[in-house]
C-alpha cells in the first residue's frame, strides 16, 4: 500500500479532523473523497475534455468511477459525476 505525508499546521488537523467527524468518515475516507470528487470534476469539465483524446477520457473513467469506489463518497456526488462522463 502506498502512503502519502501531508504536513499541515495543527489548526488545519484539528478542523480536517473535525470535518472528517462530522462526515461520519475517517479523515482518510474523508480526504480521499473529497480529491476524487475534484479530480472528477475536473478531468470532465468542457475545458479539460477538449485537450484530451477519447482514449484519455475512457481510461480517466475507468480509474475514477472503478477504482474510486472502494472509497466512500456521497452516492449523489457519484451519480452525477458518472452522467456526466457518460455525455462524452
Amino acid at each position: 500500500m502506498a502512503q502519502l505525508l501531508l504536513r499541515m499546521s495543527t489548526e488545519q488537523h484539528r478542523q480536517l479532523k473535525t470535518l472528517s467527524a462530522y462526515s461520519g468518515m475517517s479523515m482518510k475516507e474523508f480526504i480521499l473523497s473529497h480529491v476524487f470528487v475534484e479530480a472528477a470534476e475536473t478531468v470532465f469539465s468542457p475545458r479539460v475534455q477538449k485537450t484530451m483524446k477519447e482514449n484519455e477520457l475512457k481510461t480517466a473513467q475507468e480509474i475514477l468511477f472503478k477504482k474510486a469506489e472502494i472509497i466512500t463518497v456521497a452516492p449523489e456526488k457519484w451519480e452525477r459525476l458518472k452522467n456526466k462522463s457518460k455525455k462524452i
